[in-house]
């Protein structure tokens, strides 16, 4: 039979298969969310987005920035 592995591998390997036939014989219509969420799932290094988080650091930084020199400039202007 073999390890939990190979069987693992083997799923993959023939998941990459009829991912590399869908291809092939899709249609514009045709859903490939099933597919897609399962080569995910079984091999995430090769399928899944790496990209990494968003950091949101240098935005608020900006925005506090920009919020400081709005008050500056109100403080130096002159009042009516």
């Amino acid at each position: 039979m073999g390890t939990g592995q190979e069987v693992h591998d083997r799923f993959s390997d023939r998941l990459e298969a009829i991912a590399h036939n869908r291809v092939e014989l899709q249609k514009p219509n045709d859903n490939p969310l099933l597919l897609i969420t399962l080569l995910n799932a079984n091999r995430p290094e090769k399928y899944q987005p790496s990209a990494p988080p968003v950091d949101e650091t240098a935005k608020s930084v900006l925005a506090a920035l920009q919020e400081l020199g709005a008050r500056s400039l109100a403080d130096r202007s002159p009042q009516r």
